[in-house]
């Protein structure tokens, strides 16, 4: 009966004849039922399901709205009905688990079915010029004329926008494209580049008071520019416009033929259903079956005769875990950018420039902090991704067009990458303690990643510039990005830390290429000289306390070094630190002025992680230690940090402890007064206590020493307490060594695997890593690995049997003679190490291993390098071995934590402490 009803309800609308479109007289009315409807739709969807099924955005809804005689309520109407149902699906569907329920992937399907069906209506430049017509006639009005209810059109006019470029994203996941052309997207973008929208929202982002809609037209941007690769837009342009159009024709009439040889071949008549005995059958000579009669039957035609890689073939696939399967996301079901047309391609590129030039950093400092606020709306969801995504595309663009640094500034600077980086660390951070949104965080890091090897290669093209201005710039981002540890580290702590269930096969790749080209131009800096020394991190205090030596009464300082207690252990300290009135006051005086600024300037908050769960402190604890941490922050006076803890802690408990989000700057400003000068020493001892019983008191430690330490701490000046920053030799052997680890080298071999479907770029990078490993560390036996080698017979067995002449043109021939030598080396090693080293090829190696292969077994001592290393590469091995078999107990140990389970087994003394450091930093 329902079912009845909306299809009476869709035929009230109107109809087509001749190619006109004529309204009922009750149009109007039709519309607002339909959107009743909508709002009281059941879990099943029928009246979506329904209206896709239809197609009343292509018949109906679109036609109505390009009508440019359509009376204004009827355009509304049309409009709010359209933006609901061209809502993505993964939206509709959110409080929904799909993958548990086979009925709810079936609806999942017939919806993003239904919107792919409906995207060629949007193709159609009457509609762009409507929907550009009525942005132009509201944002040419003073912000004070401006109508609310034109403005809630305008923002559903934004909306539809984004909607319409966001269909076919996430239909890939379940729903297959069949009857959908693939060029479709491609003409909706092309006829969207072509209208006066791109024009009138790049002078709204030029506008200073107009911030409201940018973190909109940032996600239209990503939409229209995600399907197409910034490299091959870039380089059209070589090819006359007259050229394109005659190419575009030609396309045009081969998919029109290829179109109707499809439907011809659909429309042939099907052959019987069941299974003919008689055709294909034929006994195979020369093989023994297990049968009476020994004959080997087959019943389909051979490959390349080879009978058994055919029934190999058709047996059952062997199922990969969860746990252990790579997910490649495929994000675009259409497909639309690979064979993208050279008159898409050509405007694409026009508005690149254009955009680039007028707005591109503006928007992207506008929609910067918006873009990553943790509570966001569904319509949201996927700002992070997109921010990432117009970074990645116009880097690239930029770099082969040659665009000047100045123009993407806001995006290639020290505070950008700062920015990133602190991104990725907490992507893989949350990983770990939300299982549930994994997939989802390791996306957004897969893109993250992406955008950081863009502004690598950039930096990389920018050594070529021969401006002075671009060779500074050069020069100041080199030194920063090489001469801090965070930024070297990223490459290969990222890569050890990946898992299969934390990482997507694009991330690797991106992660290889970026720390080919990192690795690329630092040797490049160390060869001219202008990498010579390094910084490494190390929180030291200095004290000042005078002290009696046990031969006398000398007064010395002393340094103490802290490297090996955790963060968390030096904050407990730092809360535990006293100050009189007089010291607080004049603290205050100090900042008051520039938190006022902070709050009064409306800046917009980081997200960070306010409670630590290993604590297992109570709700009313962790909202004590949180404002310690304010206060701490406020005087040490970090007030950007007390203003982003805050505002993040408001997330978590919205009942008005931290404040709300209406309370005004005057009100937000007393609150943060009153926490400064809060008594807060009973929650300073219980996150003592909590932080000793996790990670554990340093041992011979008593109370009196422990009351001592925080005496000796709060006699530190401000500058003590900081980090510090020692100078040290930078050796490029050395660091090449971290990407010589076993972990890291199986992820390059797992990509190997694939080398005739890579790109050249990432065949390039994979080969280099593994010739700097076997020649510039002469460490070959790190690749002795049996994977390596089957990929390296696979590889034997397409080039070996061709003629010398073709195999140095042969496109893989650089592995192939790598290959070679690697084999060389492993032979004569063989000579000399007999059997024994035939375990080694199929083991894990550590340093050690590697060290006793080249130089006989027992020839490693101990005490070659590792005596002053505290996690030297075997005991990370061991930590990550006792991790994994932890945590595949099935009945924990009890009384035993991961930590002590660690401990115990550790081939090597190391404290609570020292263990659960590691443990982090190595995102266990």
């Amino acid at each position: 009966m329902a079912d009845a009803l909306i299809q009476a309800t869709i035929s009230r609308l109107g109809y087509t004849e001749d190619g006109v479109y004529y309204r009922e007289p009750d149009c109007f009315d039709g519309l607002r039922d339909l959107i009743r409807f909508l709002h009281n739709d059941d879990r099943d969807m029928l009246v979506r399901r329904t209206c896709a099924s239809h197609n009343i955005l292509k018949h109906d809804l679109v036609l109505i709205m390009k009508d440019e005689e359509s009376p204004e309520e009827l355009f509304d109407a049309a409009l709010r009905l359209a933006v609901n149902l061209c809502q993505p699906t993964a939206m509709v569907l959110e409080s929904q688990r799909l993958e548990e329920d086979e009925k709810k992937i079936t609806v999942y399907c017939e919806l993003e079915t239904g919107l792919l069906r409906s995207l060629p209506a949007f193709a159609d430049p009457l509609l762009f010029k409507v929907l550009a017509a009525k942005l132009k006639n509201f944002f040419d009005l003073s912000i004070d004329d401006r109508a609310e209810k034109k403005k809630v059109l305008i923002e559903r006019i934004i909306v539809l926008l984004r909607y319409i470029f966001a269909i076919g994203y996430d239909s890939a996941k379940y729903a297959q494209v069949q009857e959908v052309d693939y060029r479709v997207q491609e003409s909706v973008i092309s006829t969207f580049l072509k209208s006066a929208i791109p024009d009138i929202i790049f002078s709204v982002v030029c506008t200073k008071r107009e911030r409201e809609f940018s973190l909109h037209f940032l996600s239209i941007f990503a939409l229209s520019v995600k399907p197409f690769n910034g490299t091959k837009v870039a380089a059209v342009g070589e090819t006359t416009e007259r050229i394109l159009q005659e190419q575009e024709k030609d396309e045009r009439r081969k998919r029109i033929s290829s179109s109707l040889s499809h439907l011809v071949a659909t429309t042939k008549p099907h052959p019987p259903s069941g299974r003919s005995f008689l055709g294909g059958m034929y006994e195979m000579k020369g093989l023994n079956a297990i049968n009476k009669d020994r004959t080997f039957i087959v019943s389909k035609a051979l490959v390349e005769n080879k009978p058994m890689e055919a029934i190999s073939n058709r047996k059952t696939a062997v199922r990969v875990a969860k746990n252990k399967k790579i997910t490649n996301f495929t994000e675009n079901s259409l497909g639309t950018g690979p064979d993208a047309s050279g008159m898409t391609l050509l405007v694409l590129k026009e508005f690149t420039i254009q955009f680039i030039g007028v707005c591109y950093n503006r928007l992207m400092k506008q929609s910067k902090d918006q873009a990553f606020l943790s509570n966001l709306s569904l319509t949201h969801k996927y700002s992070e991704i997109y921010f990432f995504v117009v970074v990645e595309y116009v880097m690239e663009f930029a770099r082969i067009a040659k665009i000047s640094y100045e123009k993407v500034s806001q995006t290639f600077c020290k505070e950008f990458f700062h920015f990133v980086l602190a991104q990725v660390q907490t992507y893989f951070e949350l990983m770990k303690t939300d299982k549930a949104s994994a997939k989802m965080y390791a996306l957004k890091a897969q893109h993250a990643i992406s955008a950081y090897k863009q502004m690598i290669l950039y930096l990389n093209y920018l050594d070529t510039d021969p401006s002075d201005e671009a060779k500074e710039c050069y020069n100041s981002i080199c030194h920063y990005i090489f001469e801090l540890e965070e930024y070297r580290e990223l490459g290969y702590i990222i890569m050890s830390a990946v898992s299969p269930s934390s990482s997507t096969r694009k991330l690797l790749e991106d992660l290889v290429i970026m720390n080919h080209y990192y690795l690329h131009i630092m040797e490049r800096e160390v060869k001219r000289g202008e990498l010579r020394k390094v910084t490494k991190k190390k929180r030291k205090s200095t004290k000042r306390k005078n002290k009696e030596k046990k031969n006398g009464n000398e007064e010395e300082n002393q340094e103490e070094d802290f490297d090996d207690i955790p963060s968390e252990q030096m904050q407990a300290i730092a809360f535990l630190k006293k100050y009189d009135e007089d010291e607080l006051n004049d603290i205050w005086e100090t900042i008051s002025s520039d938190l006022s600024d902070i709050i009064f300037n409306v800046n917009l908050a980081e997200t960070v992680s306010v409670v630590d769960y290993l604590l297992g402190a109570t709700d009313e604890d962790s909202q004590g230690f949180t404002f310690l941490k304010i206060q701490c922050a406020l005087r040490e006076r970090r007030l950007q940090d007390a203003y982003n803890i805050f505002h993040s802690a408001r997330i978590i408990w919205n009942d008005g402890t931290f404040g709300s989000d209406d309370m005004v700057a005057e009100e937000e400003f007393l609150e943060f007064q009153g926490i400064f000068y809060a008594e807060l020493y009973e929650f300073a001892e219980k996150y003592k206590q909590a932080v000793d019983k996790l990670y554990g008191e340093k041992e011979n430690q008593g109370d009196e020493e422990e009351e001592n330490a925080v005496a000796e701490f709060n006699e530190l000046d401000e500058d003590d307490q900081q980090h510090v920053l020692s100078e040290i030799q930078f050796n490029m052997d050395e660091y090449l060594s971290n990407y010589a680890r076993q972990d890291i080298i199986s992820w390059y071999i797992f990509l190997l695997k694939d080398y005739n479907i890579n790109s050249l770029e990432l065949n390039k990078a994979l080969l280099k890593l593994f010739h700097r490993i076997a020649f510039d560390l002469k460490s070959p036996s790190r690749l002795y690995s049996a994977s390596f080698f089957r990929v390296l017979t696979r590889l034997h067995a397409e080039l070996g049997k061709l003629p010398k002449a073709q195999q140095k043109t042969h496109i893989h021939f650089d592995f192939y003679r790598f290959g070679h030598h690697l084999l060389t080396q492993f032979f004569n090693h063989y000579k000399e190490r007999g059997n024994m080293l035939i375990n080694e090829v199929v083991l894990p190696k550590t340093a050690k291993e590697c060290y006793e292969i080249e130089n006989g077994y027992g020839t490693h001592d101990g005490t070659r390098g590792n005596k002053a290393i505290l996690w030297p590469e075997e005991l990370e091995e061991e930590i990550k071995s006792l991790h994994r078999e932890y945590t595949d107990f099935e009945d924990k140990p009890e009384g035993m934590d991961v930590y002590d389970f660690i401990r115990a087994n550790l081939s090597r003394e190391r404290t609570r402490a020292q263990i659960l450091k590691k443990v982090k930093k190595l995102f266990l």
